[in-house]
C-alpha cells in the first residue's frame, strides 16, 4: 500500500515538474489526436486554421473557477470565431472522467451544446496536449499568433467571480492587441482554477 502511494506521488511530482511554455515557444502537440463529439478524432493542426492566430483554453466541466469564467470564455470565443477576426478557438478538456465525471466526453458536448460553444470543445483523453503545454490548471489560456507563437499565457481576466468587478481583462485585452500589431502588455499573468485531474 505504502508503495502504491510512493509511486502516485512521484508520478503527481513528475506531471506537475513539466515545463511550461513559455512566451515565444511555438505550439506544441499538434498532432495529438483529441476527440469531439461521436468520437471524432482531430488534431490541433487541424483545428488551428485561424489567419490571425490560435487561441487554446484548457478548461473542464466542474471546477468552480472554469465555470464563473465559462460565459466570459465563450463569449470571447464566439466573438473571435467571426470571419473578420478569424481566430482559430479550441476548448479542451484533460481531466480523466474517472475521477471527475462530469468531464466525460458526452457532458463536454453536452454542455458545449447548452453553453452555445460556437467553437470546438474537445476530450484530450490522452492528456498529452494538457502536458506538452505544462498546463496545471482549468481555465488556463494560451493564445498563438498567426505563426503559432505563444504570445499570451494565463488567465481570463483578474475577478472570476464577477466580470463586471475585473480590473484587467488580461486575455481581452492580449487578443486585441494582437489584432492591432501592438505589443502585449501583460503576456504572462497567473492562471487561477482547480488542478487537472490526472491518471
Amino acid at each position: 500500500m505504502k508503495q502504491k502511494i510512493l509511486v502516485a506521488l512521484l508520478v503527481a511530482c513528475a506531471v506537475s515538474a513539466q515545463a511550461q511554455l513559455k512566451i515565444g515557444d511555438k505550439m506544441p502537440a499538434t498532432d495529438v489526436k483529441l476527440t469531439g463529439e461521436g468520437g471524432k478524432q482531430m488534431t490541433l493542426a487541424e483545428l488551428a486554421k485561424g489567419k490571425r492566430g490560435t487561441l487554446v483554453i484548457i478548461t473542464c466541466n466542474n471546477c468552480p473557477y472554469a465555470v464563473a469564467w465559462e460565459r466570459r470564455i465563450v463569449n470571447i470565443g464566439n466573438d473571435w470565431v467571426q470571419k473578420e477576426k478569424n481566430l482559430a478557438v479550441v476548448a479542451v478538456n484533460p481531466n480523466d472522467p474517472k475521477i471527475s465525471p462530469s468531464d466525460s466526453l458526452d457532458k463536454i458536448v453536452a454542455r458545449a451544446k447548452k453553453e452555445f460553444y460556437k467553437f470546438p470543445y474537445v476530450a484530450d483523453t490522452t492528456q498529452q496536449l494538457a502536458k506538452a503545454f505544462g498546463a496545471t490548471k482549468t481555465p488556463e489560456c494560451f493564445l498563438f499568433d498567426s505563426k503559432g507563437v505563444l504570445v499570451y499565457h494565463g488567465a481570463v481576466d483578474d475577478n472570476h467571480k464577477d466580470a463586471g468587478k475585473a480590473k484587467n481583462k488580461y486575455l481581452a485585452d492580449a487578443l486585441n492587441a494582437m489584432r492591432h500589431s501592438k505589443p502585449i502588455t501583460a503576456a504572462k499573468t497567473q492562471a487561477m482554477g482547480c488542478s487537472i485531474k490526472w491518471r
